[in-house]
């Protein structure tokens, strides 16, 4: 598992790709759940339960559909394992700056200057993600 996680991580910082990832329907299955948990609880904290629908057709549906009009349907299962683990890492990275944000979410008063921080963290964050 150590060395699943450590793949996972070269994923995130752009040095392996998915077809790295070692073949594992099991793997895929326990980090598709992982992410779905994480997107649930984040979802309902965050007040947009509609994640989950939305993570699933993307990661799942869209991600299937590419693989399977290329001709690449021997790299399904590698290429969810390298997106739902690379989604779980960042939703956790992601965590601490959106709790720290979160006293500011709705409020028509600017957040105070010392928000700055977390906010330029989430945004490198999603932008990172993006890339990867």
């Amino acid at each position: 598992m150590g060395a699943l996680v450590g793949q996972l991580l070269e994923v995130c910082a752009l040095r392996r790709g998915p077809q790295d990832v070692p073949y594992s329907p099991q793997a895929t299955t326990t980090a598709l759940v992982a992410l779905l948990a994480l997107q649930a609880g984040t979802g309902l904290y965050g007040g947009a339960p509609g994640r989950l629908a939305v993570t699933l057709i993307l990661l799942v549906g869209v991600t299937t559909t590419l693989l399977r009009a290329r001709g690449a349907d021997n790299r399904t299962v590698q290429t969810l394992l390298a997106q739902a683990g690379a989604g779980v890492i960042f939703s956790l990275a992601m965590l601490p700056p959106a709790l720290a944000l979160q006293p500011y979410v709705g409020v028509d008063t600017p957040p105070p200057t010392t928000a700055m921080l977390p906010a330029l963290a989430a945004l490198v964050l999603f932008v990172w993600k993006l890339r990867v």
